[in-house]
């Protein structure tokens, strides 16, 4: 399995220490911090699967997780992730692949399909173009794949079983083997019939079954390369990409860093109203922009001995990311 590191994404959003006050009557003022509009990340927390998902930082109080998804599962076996080659942290462009994840224990499988689905595209191909090999050796090569397919998928069963009895498999991937093993019953059985049939088709109804047979091994073995390789992972934005180890693996922000989270205290909600102006400086004093409130929270959170309620303002201009600040309404009667 995938060794552990120790971080968190926590700090995106936490702002304790910061204090929060009221000022003059007209002026409002809240502490800020600056996040990215949306975060991406890949993790693996040792439970067998490689997840995704997707945060977004313009509702109150985010970034919130708002979609996410499993990459590959390990269903028993082990699950081997790869940072593409020349990786690193920093600026990322959307499309570009990060990472590639894949089950060595089912790659044997993959590639026995894949050589059946060459084999059946073959003899289509060749069906096709006037070669005709025999059709009734034809025919018995395919009942040596069925029989051979039969005995990896029996042997497969015996195996999920025995490990969903010890409680070290999930029991559906125990039916999902028999399942797997009457298919191969039944592939083995219609092979046997294109022996009988063969000497007695015509080479349209010939073509047609080669056709049939090879459509069916390429299935299988795009079923096997599901089972055996996890899809190559790419990000979904430009960003900033950086590995902060633990359980995320990789990690992009969006280079959206116009939209600061703001701890507005509860008694004081009424003063905040989306579409509301606002203006927002950094603590060091090194930034400030005006902004807009996008959004306001319904729900009081505790916050020390302050009740608040979380705001969502878009700047007119990007400031640095996690950078904190002073987030001041600008409505009617505002005192500077």
């Amino acid at each position: 399995m995938i060794p552990r590191m120790v971080v968190g994404i926590g700090g995106v959003v936490g702002m304790a220490g910061l204090s929060v006050w009221a000022t003059a009557p007209g002026t409002h003022r809240a502490p800020g911090l600056v996040v990215p509009g949306q975060v991406y990340e890949v993790s693996h927390a040792g439970d067998g699967a490689v997840r995704w998902r997707l945060l977004d930082g313009t509702l109150p109080g985010g970034p919130h997780p708002v979609s996410d998804g499993i990459v590959l599962a390990d269903r028993g076996g082990t699950v081997q992730l790869a940072l593409v080659d020349g990786i690193e942290a920093g600026p990322v462009s959307r499309d570009t692949v990060l990472l590639t994840a894949r089950r060595p224990d089912q790659e044997a499988t993959a590639d026995a399909r894949g050589a059946e689905s060459a084999a059946a595209e073959a003899e289509a191909s060749a069906l096709a173009s006037g070669r005709r090999p025999g059709p009734v050796s034809a025919a018995l090569a395919q009942v040596n794949v069925a029989e051979a397919a039969l005995t990896r998928a029996e042997a497969a069963e015996a195996r999920a079983t025995a490990a969903a009895q010890q409680g070290a498999l999930p029991t559906f991937e125990a039916e999902l083997a028999r399942l797997d093993v009457r298919v191969q019953e039944a592939s083995l059985h219609a092979a046997k019939m294109q022996v009988e049939s063969a000497r007695l088709l015509p080479w349209e109804a010939e073509q047609a079954a080669a056709d049939a047979r090879a459509a069916a091994a390429a299935s299988w073995a795009e079923v096997a390369d599901a089972r055996a390789y996890g899809p190559a992972l790419a990000a979904p934005f430009d960003g900033i990409l950086d590995h902060p180890g633990g359980d995320v693996l990789v990690r992009i922000a969006s280079l959206d860093t116009r939209w600061v989270q703001v701890r507005v205290p509860e008694r004081e909600r009424s003063a905040w109203k989306a579409g509301q102006a606002t203006s927002y400086t950094t603590t060091d004093g090194a930034y400030s922009s005006e902004g807009t409130i996008a959004r306001i929270g319904t729900l009081a959170q505790s916050s020390g001995d302050v009740p608040v309620v979380w705001a969502s303002v878009r700047l007119e201009e990007p400031a640095p990311s996690g950078a904190t600040g002073v987030m001041k309404t600008l409505g009617d009667g505002w005192w500077p």
